[in-house]
């Protein structure tokens, strides 16, 4: 790290509440990763209506182009990276627009009810609101909670 003084690191593990006032207090969750396979990172950033600057590897451009269109670059353009980040901390408007578009994102791709329906959409329709499993639990769809059948 360049310049450690400008930077807080916290490496150890993270509870969700202490995650959640991060993702609240950021302006701009930035990813300069090198490479990577997927971030749960980005998820949690939209979730918080966070704007969201991201390098073009792994599976990254597939979450973060469609919220939020020229904020993701190929590792090593530093200077294409800053400057969608500085763009970013200046205009409130755009940071606004592209974390709500994130959050949108998220709503429409990634809540219970949606991945509900894209792992039930193949049973027939008399199973999706109530199914059994074969170790004898009840899977209710309605409300995605697991209950033991007791015969």
């Amino acid at each position: 790290m360049v310049h450690p003084d400008r930077f807080i690191v916290h490496n150890e593990f993270i509870s969700e509440d202490r995650a959640a006032d991060y993702f609240q207090r950021a302006s701009v969750v930035v990813l300069p990763y090198i490479e990577a396979s997927q971030s749960g990172v980005i998820p949690m950033a939209y979730s918080a209506a966070k704007p969201v600057v991201a390098t073009t590897v792994g599976g990254l451009p597939e979450i973060v182009e469609d919220a939020a269109p020229a904020t993701s670059w190929l590792p090593g353009m530093r200077p294409q990276l800053a400057d969608a980040v500085t763009r970013l901390l200046l205009d409130a408007q755009l940071r606004r627009r592209l974390g709500e578009n994130g959050k949108r994102k998220m709503e429409a791709e990634c809540s219970p009810n949606v991945n509900r329906s894209k792992n039930t959409r193949h049973l027939p329709s008399s199973c999706r609101e109530s199914c059994w499993t074969d170790s004898g639990s009840r899977f209710s769809g309605r409300d995605l909670q697991i209950k033991r059948r007791h015969d």
